[in-house]
């Protein structure tokens, strides 16, 4: 029986496919994800190999570009490779696969932190991945996303621009945040604070961009954080005290009916929505099992509307790098109440499909770099003015 060809297009002629190398020590593994990488147009299998050393020189020796490496190997593991894997090639993606129990999940978080692009949670026996349909179409839609993004920059067609009104917005985004909405009230030291809450979205690149965000804050915050993250339970805790390791903040894991405090980062858990409700003046953190969002639970959109229904102008969304485009329903909710909307710009994006969908609808008061956003976000809470 004649295998069937892949899909191509005439851009598909006119771009090199993306090189991909598959690392991991299981045959099984290795023989299920190469055909698969090597269905999805695009993309194509430059080597497969067993260990962390052994995927250091092929991935040199055949230029790749995209990485699927395996957090526990023999000889050396993942997250031993990993760092080498980044110096010696720059601008490569590496999507972590591992078991889903606490050990493998706090190595993926780590190598996120580390600079590794996604991870995929794969069943813990090999011998079952033919039947782990889920596990098959998060792996290739995280893989066809991020290759989809190294064609884009690498296509012979005009680079994609930003949004002309976008661009005016980002020329004058400091000015607006610092100075805010005239209605806005004052703190008791007189300083007029722009947000009562920032909600903050991300997914495939995300724990990095957050780094990246939160480096940019470098002193005392009087406002709660929210962030849903596209990540799994367990995954989620290890990311929360990753921040909070990390950064210059205390970072939990959110629970239902917790007040949020000023400068605290609440991570929603994985599998939960996480929202922001009212009791009396006061707000109070809910977490929902209520459907799945764009095949996300937590996702940004319920997020972002419970925020611009109780906090209306008062609100501020941000959103990273992803795929797919959840926050942009969320983010029509908050401009319909007069929050604001900053997103990841394109060049900085890991997948530039999540803030990509906001920014092309025109609902994003600027577009920059996580570092960028953060300054322009801390000096309005601090009434700083950046410098023009």
């Amino acid at each position: 029986m004649n295998a069937i060809p892949k899909k191509t297009s005439a851009a598909d002629d006119l771009v090199q496919p993306v090189r991909v190398l598959v690392v991991d020590d299981s045959a099984v593994v290795r023989g299920l994800l190469s055909r698969w990488i090597d269905d999805l147009p695009g993309c194509e299998i430059v080597g497969s190999v067993t260990n962390g050393m052994l995927a250091i020189s092929a991935a040199k020796r055949n230029a790749a570009e995209i990485v699927v490496l395996d957090v526990e190997m023999p000889e050396m593991d993942g997250l031993t490779a990993l760092p080498q894997l980044l110096e010696d090639n720059p601008g490569i993606k590496v999507v972590m696969i591992s078991g889903l129990n606490e050990r493998n999940a706090e190595n993926s978080v780590r190598a996120l932190a580390m600079g590794a692009v996604e991870f995929v949670a794969k069943p813990s026996n090999g011998e079952r991945m033919t039947s782990a349909a889920g596990f098959q179409r998060d792996f290739i839609a995280k893989i066809d996303a991020i290759s989809q993004s190294l064609r884009s920059r690498t296509s012979f067609a005009p680079a994609q621009s930003r949004p002309e009104a976008a661009t005016e917005k980002d020329q004058n985004a400091a000015h607006l945040v610092a100075v805010g909405n005239p209605k806005h009230r004052s703190r008791p030291n007189g300083r007029i604070n722009p947000f009562d809450l920032i909600g903050i979205g991300s997914s495939t690149g995300g724990p990095q961009a957050l780094l990246k965000f939160f480096s940019a804050f470098t002193g005392p915050i009087d406002v709660p954080v929210l962030i849903s993250q596209h990540m799994p339970p367990s995954f989620t805790t290890i990311l929360a005290d990753q921040l909070d390791r990390s950064t210059a903040y205390r970072c939990i894991e959110a629970q239902e009916g917790m007040m949020p405090e000023p400068g605290v980062i609440y991570v929603a858990p994985g599998d939960y929505h996480l929202l922001v409700d009212k009791r009396g003046n006061n707000l109070v953190l809910r977490t929902r099992q209520t459907p799945a969002e764009n095949f996300c639970r937590p996702a940004v959109d319920p997020m972002f509307r419970s925020m611009a229904e109780h906090l209306g102008d008062r609100a501020c969304g941000v959103v990273l790098t992803g795929m797919g485009q959840d926050g942009l329903n969320g983010a029509r909710a908050l401009k319909a109440a007069n929050g604001q909307v900053f997103v990841q710009d394109e060049q900085s994006s890991v997948v530039w499909g999540m803030p990509g969908a906001i920014a092309r609808e025109n609902l994003a008061d600027s577009q920059a770099t996580p570092e960028e956003l953060g300054q322009r976000l801390f000096a309005a809470l601090t009434g700083e003015r950046r410098a023009h």
